[in-house]
């Protein structure tokens, strides 16, 4: 084919004036070749120069027929080799190649090219320049609303899946081949029960004409969908009715996720022992498949199981070939924050590339669970309101569970016992209401000293370790629960039921050197009686509350001035747990701007707060960092009514939008019920002013959202009275 570029070259020329026998000497083109070119520029235009050539089939191409006979023993019976297919077609007069077999195999989709794809069902495969020719036209038809004329087109193609141009063809117009190829785009994109309806349909539909691979195919699809509907009986009938009635197939990929989904449905059944033979079949296949990808897959299945240090494993593989990097990782901290590895799970969330969207609450979990390990238990709580926050309508239980049994460890560390079992016990309703039953009976034994749990939950690792927990009486009772969540990589769980059921270990505690606890949590109020807590109350009447002695928390009777209680407001919410610190500078500016002596006035007020607060001054101090002077926090734990004012709302929400309006409505009231005064009132520093205005912001959108909850006409009454007396405008 001639350079397009001599092409315009010519044409130029002509416009100039000059002939074709000049112009053939200069280019050494003949002058046929220069006139034809002319002719097709005046039809066509410049368009008309790029020409394709067309396309020559080579002089030994393998007829269609016998193609077809080829990929119809491979469709009737899966499990053929190319030896046994090569000798039924010697027995029906055909002599081809292993090699010839082979290609025909890639042309239909049976085979997968590692070097596009290597894990999906339905492989990407390097189209054939004919086929490409024929979408091409197909592509054209389309532009012309000629649906019919396209299907028509790619209804004659050996294989099509990838190409977007299937999703613009409607679904009447296509073959079987087609449906079938079309089929894993609708997913998501349909309503599960009329997306389920339509690939059983098909799927039968190939069980008729006798296209068992198809079949094979469609089944992981169908059984997928049933996952996600919560069918786990479902799942089983027609994982045993493929395993009886329809042909062996050989495909490693379809055996490994036909493998992997009967071991999840055996699992969510709770038949253990049936669910780790498929997890050791998936681990075989894997060895001779080479594909490290897939380890993910089978990571996630251990996880599930409860086999954190073969889960390990298998996400370290996955890592090693990186393309589902990110999730890999992800899924290894999740493993190393659950045995307690804190550093090591935060170092590996540091490694994270790209967006990181979709993974976030799982992400701020991760480190909540961490920050409780390493003792910064208030930076821990805004981790676990943001992963609630974050999560998706279908995770929303979940996290809803992860987050509470967090945040009531939080509590229980800071002695807020009563909290603590308040948030055990809210989630059990919604547990059990989910059918989350092996996470009901979790919380239900933390908080009952004997409880009877099912046989068939007893496998659960979790379970198995609260279970030995609660008969701890001795150390060798404690060393035994200690080495089983060493063995189950489950560590930083023992450490949070050790803060959890506290009064279980009290008194082994004050004796002995226990294992597994890091000086970390052993510096939290529970564990150390010298911590000073202050609870501060100022969403109703102003109030602070101390823990004494471990027990319990009492009202302390000194009065503040306005002053002091900004103050102390300011430091409780910047300040909230040992190790945080501000510049002085920031203080001053709020608090005393157009004073003259501004660091006098905050010394002052500041050495008043810890007079009536019986305060230490090394705990509330102001060193040097650098040219700038800081207010550190080194010791003191600052509590407010408006954490839990957040946990409400934040609550409430997630529960709005996972459909669960009765328990939204009862978080929300529960939120409105702590507002009994107008924030921040009399209170005009900058600070205190931008605190009230975006707490009263909040009760709006919380009021906004209470409606949805479809609450009775005396409830909506009652919350405006409430707040047109407090003089807060929420409509």
């Amino acid at each position: 084919m001639k350079n397009f570029e001599t092409k315009l070259k010519v044409i130029e020329e002509i416009k100039k004036g000059k002939k074709f026998i000049d112009i053939s000497r200069e280019i050494s083109v003949s002058t046929k070749t220069i006139s034809r070119w002319h002719k097709i520029y005046l039809k066509e235009g410049i368009e008309g120069l790029k020409g394709k050539r067309k396309y020559n089939p080579p002089w030994n191409i393998i007829p269609d027929e016998i193609k077809e006979k080829v990929y119809l023993l491979k469709e009737k019976t899966p499990g053929i080799t190319l030896l046994e297919t090569q000798k039924k077609l010697k027995k029906l007069g055909i002599y081809l190649s292993l090699g010839c077999i082979r290609k025909i195999w890639y042309r239909y989709g049976f085979i997968r090219d590692r070097k596009i794809n290597k894990f999906e069902i339905f492989p990407s495969i390097y189209l054939q320049k004919d086929v490409k020719l024929f979408i091409e036209e197909a592509n054209k038809a389309i532009e012309k609303n000629d649906f019919k004329r396209a299907a028509k087109i790619l209804n004659r193609l050996p294989y099509c899946y990838g190409e977007e141009i299937l999703g613009k063809i409607p679904w009447k117009y296509l073959n079987l081949r087609r449906k079938v190829e079309k089929i894993g785009y609708l997913f998501g994109k349909e309503p599960l029960k009329i997306y389920y309806k339509k690939i059983k349909k098909l799927r039968k539909e190939c069980e008729k004409n006798s296209f068992f691979y198809s079949a094979w195919r469609l089944a992981l699809i169908e059984l997928n969908t049933l996952f996600w509907m919560g069918k786990m009986k479902s799942m089983l009938n027609l994982i045993k009715y493929f395993e009886q009635k329809i042909p062996i197939i050989k495909d490693k990929l379809i055996c490994f996720s036909f493998s992997l989904l009967k071991g999840i449905t055996y699992a969510k059944l709770l038949k253990s022992n049936e669910a780790l033979r498929c997890a050791k079949k998936c681990h075989n296949i894997l060895k001779n498949l080479k594909i490290n990808e897939l380890y993910i897959s089978l990571g996630h299945f251990y996880s599930n199981l409860g086999i954190y240090p073969k889960a390990i494993k298998c996400y370290q593989k996955a890592i090693e070939e990186g393309i589902f990097f990110n999730e890999a990782l992800i899924s290894l901290a999740g493993c190393y924050a659950l045995n307690g590895e804190y550093n090591l799970a935060l170092n590996i969330l540091k490694k994270l590339k790209g967006e990181l969207f979709h993974h976030q609450p799982l992400i701020y979990l991760i480190k909540a669970q961490c920050l409780i390990g390493k003792g910064k238990i208030i930076e821990a709580i805004e981790y676990t309101k943001r992963a609630i926050e974050g999560s998706k309508k279908e995770e929303i239980i979940q996290y809803l569970h992860s987050s509470t049994l967090l945040l009531s460890t939080i509590y229980a560390g800071l002695n807020k016992r009563k909290n603590a079992n308040l948030l055990l016990k809210k989630m059990l309703p919604v547990l059990k209401k989910n059918k989350m039953i092996q996470q009901y009976y979790i919380r239900k034994m933390i908080l009952a000293n004997k409880i009877y749990v099912p046989k068939k939950y007893q496998f659960d690792p979790f379970i198995k370790l609260t279970m030995l927990f609660k008969k701890i009486k001795r150390l060798k009772d404690y060393n035994l629960a200690f080495s089983y969540a060493t063995k189950n990589c489950i560590k930083g769980y023992f450490q949070r039921l050790c803060v959890l059921n506290y009064e279980i270990i009290e008194n082994l505690y004050k004796k002995y050197r226990l294992k597994g606890l890091p000086k970390s949590i052993l510096k939290l109020p529970i564990f150390n009686e010298k911590t000073f807590i202050f609870n501060i109350k100022f969403l109703g009447k102003f109030n602070i509350y101390t823990l004494i002695k471990q027990k319990e928390y009492k009202k302390i009777k000194s009065k503040f001035s306005l002053k002091e209680k900004s103050l102390l407001l300011y430091i409780s919410l910047k300040l909230p747990e040992p190790g945080r610190s501000i510049q002085i500078d920031e203080i001053l500016k709020n608090f005393w701007g157009n004073s003259k002596n501004p660091k006098k006035n905050l010394l002052r007020t500041l050495s008043e707060i810890k007079k009536k607060l019986k305060i230490p001054s090394p705990l509330l101090e102001i060193p040097k960092r650098g040219n700038f002077s800081i207010l550190k926090n080194n010791g003191i734990y600052f509590l407010t009514d408006y954490n839990d004012f957040e946990e409400n709302l934040i609550k409430a929400k997630s529960f709005l939008k996972a459909g669960e309006f009765e328990f939204a409505k009862k978080e929300f009231i529960n939120g409105f019920k702590l507002i009994k005064c107008e924030p921040f009132k009399n209170m005009y520093d900058r600070f205190s002013e931008d605190k009230r205005t975006e707490i009263i912001f909040k009760i709006k959108d919380a009021y906004e959202d209470f409606l949805k909850t479809n609450p009775s006409k005396k409830e909506i009454e009652k919350i405006e009275k409430k707040f047109e007396k407090l003089k807060i405008l929420i409509k």
